[in-house]
């Protein structure tokens, strides 16, 4: 397993200042179980992809994470997000293209992040979920052997019934932060083409290690 807090993908979105609201604990309807099923279905597909490791290589571990990342984060919400204003001056076309290859990104973050096991276990602490404004954080620990444990916060929210993730918080640092100061200054440097060139060049970084 790779440094988490370098290579996790920035699943990330509605940067936490924009959740108004002091923190407090849950008083939503939804069952904390409910809540947390995402990050659940998500600590399911690193366990499953690390215990596979190598030999399901880089692709066996990208089918793993590709159904858990379009279905359990918000995609249509956190792409736009992490290109900050430049998301207006997008055309449709563009914003679909960046929206597509956004997914396929972060898919092959996950699946090029999570190769190996070393008997690591997931606690979702749903006794203490928070909310802050319309979203609920909620804790996850990464329990390693003889280790330190990895404290993981995950931000949802609600979208059609069903508790999505927005973005993660690893050591203090959102996730969106990290990807949108990345893609912002691509699309400075580079415009969209190159930012759409540079993100595919990383799934494929990805692919041709083939591990």
């Amino acid at each position: 397993m790779k440094s988490l807090l370098t290579k996790l993908p920035a699943m990330i979105v509605i940067v936490v200042m924009m959740i108004a609201g002091p923190y407090a604990m849950s008083s939503f309807a939804a069952q904390p179980d409910e809540m947390a099923t995402s990050v659940k279905n998500l600590n399911d597909a690193i366990l499953e992809a690390m215990k596979k490791g190598k030999e399901a290589g880089f692709s066996g571990r990208f089918h793993i994470f590709e159904p858990v990342v379009n279905d359990n984060f918000a995609i249509t919400t956190i792409a736009p997000k992490t290109v900050g204003k430049n998301w207006d001056s997008f055309s449709e076309e563009q914003k679909q293209l960046f929206t597509k290859t956004y997914q396929k990104w972060s898919t092959a973050n996950y699946a090029g992040s999570f190769d190996s096991y070393d008997n690591e276990t997931f606690e979702v602490q749903t006794d203490s979920i928070q909310t802050k404004g319309n979203a609920v954080l909620i804790t996850s620990l990464m329990k390693r052997p003889n280790k330190k444990a990895i404290e993981f916060l995950y931000v949802l929210q609600e979208f059609n019934g069903k508790w999505l993730i927005v973005d993660i918080h690893t050591s203090g640092v959102s996730q969106l932060a990290l990807t949108r100061s990345q893609f912002v200054d691509l699309l400075k440097d580079k415009g969209f083409d190159g930012l759409i060139a540079s993100m595919n060049d990383k799934v494929e970084s990805f692919a041709q290690n083939k591990k």
